[in-house]
């Protein structure tokens, strides 16, 4: 399936309509899009692979609730493609770093291309040509959902909406890119930022040249620019890892190193659950571990069944 996205819902035409849609007073709709800065507020910091944190954003009640409406009632009634894996609810077809990873399954050569600050360099201008050209809206409606849904001129990150409006960027543009891709015996799939071409056969380097020349065009068409520190080109031969899942083994996995890492740190939590289950530090620590044990679910083995029966004893205590 390599269609672009698809919304067949009759567009919004007018305030009122809108207001309706998102359960609140026209009044209310103007006065919270004009005043969005107001209702900002920061989220949870996110440790990332290398130890550092990424910053997130939050929202107050109000606007968070407006953007749960929007997701729910305007972006979950789009039909994504398969070739986006990234924050996306899909009974019928799953979403996720697992699916996203399965696809490339058995490949000899991974060619994976990261998009430099994705949300940051995701501009207001970016997400109203979504509202208003994908969705077809009309441009005061397209231009309210645009303000409520941007802040400070940039698609936050940790909003509601965000990760659909995200995988809608491209609408016009990436499923060409996968045509071309399927075309030349590629697989292609995105998962937000992080960009993965495959082959279960070599790679020429003009082949190489005229996958990354077509992901630079689509990503510079709406002013975006590939990371090049994150620009990976990898063979059989060495480890092949996407979003951090291993695939050699032609079934995807969790690295060695990274298991023991979770080993120990659910080990350390054992150790201070008796001291610290009811203080908000520990509550954090154990909410990070359990996502991590998580990731390991993926094999459903002996190991990852004992850390999730170990983390259930040492659960906080309010």
């Amino acid at each position: 399936m390599n269609e672009a996205p698809i919304y067949s819902l009759p567009p919004i035409s007018n305030k009122s309509s809108l207001s309706a849609l998102l359960s609140i007073t026209e009044e209310e709709l103007v006065e919270i899009s004009n005043n969005v800065e107001q209702y900002w507020k920061p989220g949870k910091p996110i440790e990332k692979s290398d130890g550092t944190t990424r910053e997130t954003n939050d929202a107050l009640n109000s606007l968070k609730v407006i953007h749960e409406r929007i997701k729910n009632r305007i972006l979950k009634k789009v039909l994504f493609p398969k070739y986006l894996h990234g924050g996306i609810a899909d009974k019928n077809s799953p979403r996720s770093i697992y699916s996203n990873a399965s696809q490339h399954i058995g490949s000899k050569v991974l060619i994976c291309e990261d998009v430099k600050s994705f949300f940051p360099s995701t501009d207001a201008l970016n997400v109203y040509h979504v509202w208003k050209y994908f969705f077809n809206f009309a441009p005061d409606i397209a231009k309210i959902l645009t303000m409520l849904t941007t802040y400070k001129n940039e698609l936050p990150q940790g909003w509601k909406a965000s990760g659909y409006i995200a995988n809608l960027i491209f609408w016009d543009s990436e499923y060409k890119v996968v045509k071309l891709m399927e075309g030349n015996n590629f697989k292609y799939t995105r998962f937000v930022d992080d960009i993965i071409v495959s082959s279960n056969r070599n790679i020429s380097v003009d082949k190489k040249g005229l996958i990354i020349k077509s992901i630079i065009n689509m990503l510079a068409e709406k002013g975006y620019k590939l990371k090049r520190s994150k620009h990976q080109i990898v063979t059989r031969n060495s480890q092949m890892f996407i979003n951090g899942l291993l695939i050699n083994s032609g079934k995807i996995s969790i690295p060695k190193k990274e298991r023991k890492a979770i080993r120990t740190q659910v080990f350390n939590l054992e150790q201070e659950f008796s001291i610290n289950k009811r203080t908000e530090k520990y509550n954090n620590k154990w909410n990070s571990v359990l996502g991590k044990v998580a990731r390991m679910s993926i094999n459903q083995n002996a190991e990852y069944k004992n850390l999730k029966k170990r983390l259930a004893v040492i659960k906080p205590e309010k």
